[in-house]
């Protein structure tokens, strides 16, 4: 997929990234959103890109 305009960031992008069973979007950069079909689908995704997660269910 191409980049997409980003509109809260001058000159700033957003790229999707997409699975059968997750959907990802990053924006400018500095966030990235997660999507997944089910919650082992999401959890892979936080195992494969360490870091802090924000509203990760306990």
């Amino acid at each position: 997929m191409p980049d997409y305009p980003a509109w809260a960031v001058e000159g700033g992008t957003v790229r999707w990234f997409a699975s059968p069973d997750v959907l990802l979007r990053v924006d400018a950069g500095d966030w990235l959103w997660a999507l997944g079909r089910t919650a082992p689908a999401l959890d892979a995704v936080r195992e494969l890109l360490s870091g802090d997660w924000i509203n990760r269910p306990s």
